[in-house]
Order: structure tokens, then sequence, then C-alpha cells
């Protein structure tokens, strides 16, 4: 696995805890993006780690949000369900999508 590549294209040497740390970090502070790269770095070094890919999802379907995006993220929120049912974050966000955020969008 290559270093970790943030968003302004610098380069971060870690270990996979580290890195998994950091993906926490850059999600809890709204940095959906970064976050999403890491958590999916990971998962694709380690193809068991299904949770991995499904925060990755998470992290992705949370920039989609914050950008006002109308279908993408409800369709990166249900693969996050999908490959981690216990990820209850997302879970979460389906439902706030299903009863307060489509209402006010208009759909």
């Amino acid at each position: 696995m290559q270093d970790p590549v943030m968003s302004d294209g610098k380069t971060m040497p870690l270990g996979d805890g580290d890195i998994a740390a950091l993906a926490d970090t850059l999600l809890e502070d709204r940095r959906y993006l970064d976050a999403s790269a890491l958590y999916a770095q990971l998962a694709a070094r380690d193809r068991t780690r299904t949770d991995l890919l499904a925060k990755a999802h998470y992290a992705r379907g949370m920039y989609l949000l914050s950008q006002d995006a109308r279908t993408e993220p409800r369709l990166e929120l249900r693969r996050a369900v999908e490959l981690d049912p216990n990820l209850a974050e997302a879970e979460t966000e389906l439902d706030e999508i299903h009863t307060i955020r489509l209402p006010r969008m208009g759909d």
C-alpha cells in the first residue's frame, strides 16, 4: 500500500492503525472525501475488511449530502449499510434522508 494521499496531494507515511485513526478523525472533522479515500485504501489492502469499505461509502455519502446531491448520497449510504449492517451512522442518515431531507428538498 502506498502512503495515503491527502486532497492537497501530500503523502503521509503511516501504518494501518494510524491510517484508520486518521480516517476516523477526518470523518469527525467532516473532511469526508479525505476520510473516504483513506478507508478505501485500507479496504483495498485487506479485502476482508468490508467494514472499512462501508465507511468509505458512508463518508462519500456524507460528502454528497453536504453538496446537496439528491440521488447519489442514498446510493452510497445504502451500499455502506449493505457492507456493514452495524454501521448505525449510515442507517441513521438514510432514515433522515427519507423523513427530513427529502420533504425539505421537494422530492
